[in-house]
């Protein structure tokens, strides 16, 4: 009954936000649902609440993210690999060669899945 209440009386409710760039309907305007995913980790950071989960699919995430919020010990905010997943996030803009993108290859940071 008292978790009840609590819930009631701060209106707060975990929510979990999806990211996948490779989707070609992914924009950072969507709602982050299966559906409409966001398109970038940094939107989501963005939006994240305490007690959320993002969802981030397969890609290369070329972008510095900033968490705009701090969870909580009983509300984490967490990021998460989507179930077999492959995340890159690297802040390094990708690099061309002969007019042809070549991926970054230094401060890659990989995300397993669970």
């Amino acid at each position: 009954m008292l978790l009840v209440a609590l819930l009631l009386i701060s209106g707060a409710q975990a929510r979990t936000l999806v990211v996948n760039s490779a989707l070609p309907g992914a924009n950072d305007f969507n709602p982050g649902s299966d559906a409409e995913p966001l398109q970038t980790i940094g939107r989501a950071a963005a939006l994240v609440q305490p007690g959320d989960l993002v969802w981030i699919h397969s890609g290369v995430y070329r972008e510095k993210v900033m968490i705009a919020q701090s969870g909580t010990k009983e509300q984490p905010i967490r990021f998460e690999a989507a179930p077999g997943a492959t995340v890159v996030i690297t802040g390094h803009p990708a690099h061309e060669r002969d007019g042809v993108r070549q991926p970054a290859t230094e401060n890659l940071q990989r995300a397993r899945p669970l």
